[in-house]
């Protein structure tokens, strides 16, 4: 059977997993197979010598004369540059915060207050970042809170459950664009396009965080006031989030920044910049810039970083084929007896992220045992950091996810299911020795 998407081929993708650190295990966790990409990717070996070298700078980087401000200068300079190149962001401004989840909100938040319109619209496949914002939102400024649901077979938000929920009254619609439960993505070009056919200045927000690492983003194509991600998820670079605002959405909003006179209108950013992050995410690029060489000729970065990603995109979308329908001849999980995946009724514009379960198994004693085997999984709880898109696809217990990133491959895919299938095998049942409330259910994730 023709697989999805399309594989790297062994030989780059030997080369891909040579450039992360613990690919194959670590010293604390011993051998290791890392499929809880979507909590956290691993890091890129150049990454952790050049964040100490860019933190280890001292001083106060205030005058244009000392050469270390230059420096950092120059430096936020190209990683907002690379920021931009990435997003395909040809106007509007870039916005960076602690996390993507402290963008989203405050992002959502802004819009909701100033924007007019009786009524707000999202869906419930959204993360809390952006669903609880909405939620929230609506209940302050007193605006109708409309969802648009999954549909639980495929995991995704069809477009035209979106559509039918917008109106002349809509102030936001906030939309996620793949989803870190189920891993489809939802068609934003399409909702973009055609929501605006219904109001041409709705305000719409997308929170791209599971998304952007595995596909090419385009917010010149898709015209989003908002676009959010955070590059923990691409290689590794914690404790920064970025959001795209478009000049549009900003030209609507107050000033952010304490309201002097004379502050422009553009000045989201709130205290200083680490430029160890700029330095990381320029970083990140270089190593699109890299596999993209691979697909394309062009020495353009964007174009390096189009080709990077799109066959990112590829690689991910046949990952999920041969974890769902299995690989050299070992049964996929749909294949597997007493074995359930959640909303893959197809294996399309999606990325590798799976839930699952085994009948016989709560998700804790499966998250145990994986981990004895040396396959690294999470839970999705029915916590406030999931309940919403799981009880939206009508799952009421928490359940294993696996989750892979661009060095993942079909050998670890294909231990994964023996593994599996060796799990649903067996009539004992694995108890771990912790109880729920004492995993960290890292709601980063």
């Amino acid at each position: 059977m023709e697989t999805a998407g399309k594989l790297f081929s062994p030989e780059l993708l030997s080369e891909i997993r040579d450039r992360f650190i613990g690919v194959d295990g670590d010293e604390l966790s011993g051998p290791r197979l890392a499929f809880d990409s979507a909590a956290g990717a691993l890091k890129l070996k150049t990454l952790p010598p050049l964040v100490a070298q860019e933190n280890s700078i001292p001083g106060q980087l205030i005058h244009d004369f000392d050469p270390v401000t230059v420096r950092v200068k120059e430096i936020i300079k190209k990683g907002e540059e690379d920021l931009r190149i990435f997003l395909n962001a040809k106007d509007g401004i870039i916005y960076p915060a602690f996390a993507a989840g402290e963008v989203l909100w405050r992002i959502t938040m802004a819009a909701v207050e100033y924007i007019p319109g009786s009524n707000i619209v999202t869906t419930n496949l959204e993360h809390p970042s952006s669903y609880d914002s909405m939620r929230r939102a609506a209940e302050k400024f007193a605006k109708a809170f409309r969802v648009a649901p999954i549909n639980k077979k495929s995991g995704r938000v069809d477009p035209e459950s979106i559509l039918r929920l917008i109106d002349k009254n809509t102030s936001v619609l906030s939309v996620i664009h793949a989803s870190n439960t189920t891993g489809s993505y939802t068609d934003i070009a399409a909702v973009c396009r055609e929501a605006r056919k219904i109001k041409e200045d709705l305000v719409i927000i997308i929170d791209g965080v599971q998304y952007a690492p595995h596909a090419p983003v385009d917010v010149d194509l898709w015209k989003p006031d908002a676009y959010v991600f955070g590059p923990y998820k691409i290689t590794g670079m914690r404790g920064w989030g970025i959001g795209y605002l478009s000049e549009r959405l900003v030209g609507k909003l107050p000033r952010n920044y304490n309201n002097y006179d004379g502050m422009p209108e553009t000045h989201w950013r709130l205290g200083s910049r680490n430029h160890a992050n700029y330095a990381a995410w320029s970083n990140t690029m270089d190593h699109f810039s890299w596999l993209g060489a691979h697909f394309t000729e062009s020495k353009d970065r964007r174009e390096l970083t189009v080709a990077a990603m799109s066959a990112i995109k590829e690689h991910m979308l046949a990952l999920a084929d041969l974890t769902v329908n299995g690989v050299n001849g070992v049964p996929g999980l749909n294949k597997i007896p007493g074995v359930t995946v959640y909303g893959m009724s197809e294996i399309k514009e999606r990325t590798g992220v799976i839930i699952f379960s085994i009948d016989k198994y709560s998700a804790a004693d499966l998250l145990g045992r994986y981990c004895q085997k040396g396959i690294h999984l999470r839970i999705r709880y029915l916590d406030p950091w999931s309940i919403t898109p799981l009880m939206g696809m009508g799952i009421n217990k928490p359940v294993p996810r696996m989750s892979m990133c661009h060095y993942a491959s079909p050998a670890e895919v294909e231990k994964f299911l023996k593994v599996t299938a060796e799990f649903a095998a067996q009539d004992i049942k694995y108890e771990v020795g912790v109880a729920l409330s004492d995993v960290d259910m890292n709601p980063a994730g």
